[in-house]
């Protein structure tokens, strides 16, 4: 069968309106960047292996502390107390070396600050020293105040003793004015988990010392109650999650939400008119915010 050259079909591509052009256009780059989209939520997330620093801060929140004592001096009954303080604040620095495999280590300083609020006293030990000293100066004529007065009265008159203690603890919650801070020294190892988006969980912990200085005072009598530092063994555990950036060769910026529960143990202070020993528990919550570096 012959076909004639001269008969020869040609196919074109429906022809589009205006507004139709300016759709598929559209379309294509909606598809563009939905594409883009897919890849960067969809790549690994590890960053490469090298160094990073890292800052944050947020808002730090103590437990209730135990506050006790035991007192060789008989006149002075046992000490058992819970102090509170009021929501306070960290902030934090770190130097670090990030893993290939999502493993980080890190040296970090954290600073943390709140103030006093009050305590509740369950027995009085020494805070019947306050009691004693506000009997003092409302006394006809007023007394002489201070430790070695009340040790001489509560030995000469035993009523005189259970009364002053009873008040102390009538009394209670005695209000506190004064802050608590706390400077800590940790190394601290994370690990990132990589589930293959820019967002990534981490889990991990810390070791180090804490050096916590207390200055509180009455908020009654306005006498020093305790001016005191101690450094003592603290932990961290926690975690939180990182949305990283990545950058050009090969560094990276990661925004992350933290979590920490940290425990500084029950260091001892001295108080500062008493010139007793007591321990108080520390330990609490940070939620807060970081930004890290990698190099």
């Amino acid at each position: 069968m012959r076909t004639d050259p001269l008969l020869t079909v040609v196919f074109h591509e429906p022809a589009l309106l205006h507004g139709m052009r300016r759709f598929s256009n559209g379309m294509k780059g909606v598809l563009a960047a939905l594409a883009v989209m897919l890849v960067s939520f969809g790549a690994s997330a590890h960053a490469g292996e090298g160094p990073y620093v890292a800052v944050g801060g947020g808002v730090n929140i103590l437990n209730d502390a135990d506050v006790t004592a035991q007192y060789a001096n008989p006149l002075f009954t046992p000490l058992d107390a819970k102090s509170s303080t009021d929501t306070g604040y960290k902030v934090k620095g770190a130097l670090g070396w990030a893993f290939a495999n999502g493993f980080r280590v890190e040296g970090e300083i954290s600073y943390r600050k709140h103030n006093l609020n009050e305590i509740n006293v369950r027995s009085p030990g020494a805070f019947v020293l306050d009691a004693y000293n506000a009997f003092a100066r409302s006394s006809n004529p007023p007394l002489p105040e201070g430790r070695d007065y009340y040790l001489a009265a509560a030995e000469a008159n035993p009523g005189l003793k259970q009364t002053l203690e009873q008040a102390a603890i009538r009394e209670s919650p005695h209000p506190l004015t004064g802050d608590f801070q706390a400077l800590t020294f940790k190394a601290n190892a994370f690990y990132d988990i990589d589930l293959g988006f820019a967002w990534k969980p981490y889990v991990g912990g810390g070791i180090g010392l804490t050096k916590v200085s207390v200055d509180v005072s009455s908020g009654t009598t306005g006498n020093v109650l305790v001016d005191d530092s101690e450094t003592v063994f603290s932990y961290q555990v926690g975690g939180g999650v990182g949305y990283e950036f990545p950058l050009p060769e090969g560094r990276s910026v990661t925004l992350s939400l933290d979590y920490r529960y940290f425990d500084a143990g029950s260091p001892t202070f001295t108080g500062h008119d008493s010139n007793l020993d007591f321990d108080a528990s520390i330990s609490g919550n940070y939620v807060g915010v970081g930004l890290r570096y990698g190099f």
